[in-house]
């Protein structure tokens, strides 16, 4: 019976305890999304002709939650074939959310596309520009190495539609970012 008596005076203490210190600023939340938050990031990456080049990607933008940020993305893909260059690049507003508020995000991005072929011989370059939608969708980790700096490996599928012709570029990259 004392037994029973003292776990009912020291249950509620307990159970209580996670609620008590709820409001007070735990050693992990440094870690959490707030604020500004910005990135960047290079690599490599295929196009759906499977031709393999260089890419990258700058991204700025705002906490909305601890589990939602949103902002903008520039994110490009290179490549070379003889004399020609092609750039395929995308302009987003874009989301990312983290199922778990830290780690995994998914990210996804609407906007406008641009692709650049440029040509060169001897002294001569001649470039065509074309425009259309573009829209990113992938997912990345982020490996925390200090702070609010993180470390993280993004795997990425820029989508463009220019003239009614869709193309995707399969992009994977490496990047460090703060929030």
């Amino acid at each position: 019976m004392r037994q029973l008596a003292l776990m009912a005076i020291v249950l509620p203490f307990v159970l209580g305890a996670p609620e008590a210190t709820a409001g007070q600023e735990r050693p992990d939340d440094a870690r959490t999304h707030r604020g500004v938050w910005l990135g960047g990031g290079l690599g490599g990456g295929v196009d759906d002709d499977g031709n393999g080049g260089g890419g990258g990607y700058f991204r700025l933008g705002g906490t909305v939650g601890p589990r939602i940020l949103l902002g903008g993305e520039a994110i490009g893909f290179v490549r070379e074939e003889d004399d020609a260059t092609l750039s395929r690049g995308n302009a987003t507003f874009v989301a990312l959310f983290y199922p778990a508020e830290r780690g995994l995000f998914l990210k996804g991005g609407l906007g406008f596309s641009t692709v650049v072929a440029t040509v060169s011989e001897g002294d001569v370059s001649v470039s065509v520009t074309d425009s259309g939608f573009g829209s990113t969708v992938g997912f990345g980790y982020d490996v925390r190495i200090g702070g609010n700096l993180y470390l993280t490996p993004n795997a990425d599928m820029l989508i463009d539609v220019i003239d009614g012709d869709a193309t995707l570029v399969w992009l994977f990259t490496l990047g460090i970012g703060m929030h």
